[in-house]
């Protein structure tokens, strides 16, 4: 296993799965804290490393901005992280940490983090931006010989099989003249040796044929969002054995030597996987800006934008990771405004408090069934003016 920019990694990675569980849970007190812990960096190799410094002082800038009525466990998951943070054998950049009474979730990522620290519900919009910009993906490696699969998640690159061409020629008359991929075998002339490549060809045939098989289940099995074929020439006989479904969740072919290791082939995809997601994000802002005027398919600013979402309208949410309004949730049946009412226009419940959009919008996507997709400000710009939010309507 090889890891960008850094040697093997240690620990687990967080997973869809972790932020799955972590949206099921009902727990409203936790500390969310998001470290940027690269070991790599002068100022986190001091005794007292920069990001211990910071978070200390923002747990006590925390602590004194904390009702009384919301504090309670707040110090016990502050003492448990505080530990982690000293004693935690940290194997990457990234360190993300939830803590509550009756959750423990402590992750270590191969990629930095921008240091965060939240008290009340798991505050997920950073991990779900991180999860969604470095999207796993696979790569086969291969030649007419030989097939090697590979998964690439948040900067880590592991290979998962290989497939390798075993040639039966027991019945093959080897005299003279081989191909020469195959110099175990004596030459054969003439026919002999037209037939010879004929039935050469016949398998190297079959055994691509096999790799087509076994990529299908790999993109199944291995659920990866894109798929890069890399190899020699012969690769390009692969993809012509594609389907043409299978063939449009391939990117271009990448030259490589099938012999190449872990990190080579790292290196050479990574650029092009994270240029893909980027033309992807940006065709996505572009798309419901420029629908946004007169339209009925996209919908776009704060209130709109959560009207459709809680009327079970929108199939796809997009919010920058800059966004920072608050809204009126009401703690009885979940109704989300950014009108300020006093009392729910729901349920009438008077049981209401100010919170964070952003920690909101995950939970209201997941209740809604609605697809979610955190971006970078930079590319969520042209949202700007409308708050930094829209979507997409199912109908």
């Amino acid at each position: 296993m090889s890891t960008l920019g850094q040697g093997e990694a240690e620990g687990s990675l967080v997973t869809p799965r972790d932020v799955s569980e972590l949206l099921g849970m009902r727990e409203t007190s936790v500390l969310t804290v998001y470290l940027e812990v690269d070991p790599t960096k002068p100022e986190n190799q001091r005794a007292m490393p920069a990001f211990g410094i910071w978070l200390k002082n923002a747990l006590q800038a925390l602590s004194a901005d904390l009702p009384d009525e919301q504090s309670s466990g707040f110090d016990g998951a502050v003492s448990r992280v505080s530990e982690c943070v000293n004693y935690y054998p940290r194997a990457g950049k990234g360190l993300i940490v939830f803590a509550g009474e009756d959750l423990w979730k402590a992750f270590d990522l191969p990629l930095p983090v921008t240091n965060e620290i939240h008290w009340g519900r798991p505050h997920l919009p950073q991990l779900l931006w991180l999860l969604d910009e470095y999207e796993g993906y696979g790569v086969v490696l291969a030649d007419s010989e030989n097939a090697r699969f590979f998964t690439v998640y948040l900067g880590t690159i592991s290979e998962r099989k290989e497939m390798v061409l075993s040639l039966d020629t027991s019945d093959w008359k080897q005299k003279d003249q081989v191909a020469p991929s195959f110099p175990e075998y004596e030459r054969i002339g003439g026919s002999h040796r037209d037939a010879f490549e004929d039935r050469l060809d016949e398998q190297i045939q079959r055994f691509l044929r096999e790799v087509v098989e076994s990529i299908e289940g790999f993109l199944s099995s291995e659920d990866v969002e894109q798929l890069f074929l890399a190899g020699t020439d012969a690769v390009h006989e692969l993809e012509r054995l594609l389907s043409p479904q299978l063939r449009e969740e391939i990117v271009p072919i990448v030259p490589m030597d099938t012999s190449a290791y872990e990190h080579e082939v790292l290196e050479k995809t990574w650029p092009l996987q994270r240029a893909a997601v980027e033309k992807e994000n940006l065709q996505l802002v572009r798309r419901v800006v420029e629908q946004a005027v007169g339209r009925e398919a996209v919908v776009t600013g704060v209130q709109p934008t959560l009207t459709s979402l809680q009327q079970g309208r929108l199939q796809l949410l997009i919010a920058s990771r800059e966004i920072s309004a608050e809204v009126r949730e009401c703690l009885e049946c979940g109704f989300c405004s950014s009108d300020l009412f006093s009392k729910c226009p729901v349920c009438n419940s008077s049981d209401v408090h100010n919170a964070s959009l952003t920690t909101l919008l995950p939970y209201l996507c997941r209740k809604y069934s609605t697809k979610m997709k955190i971006l970078s400000a930079g590319l969520a710009g042209q949202l700007n003016p409308q708050g930094g939010i829209g979507g997409v309507r199912r109908f």
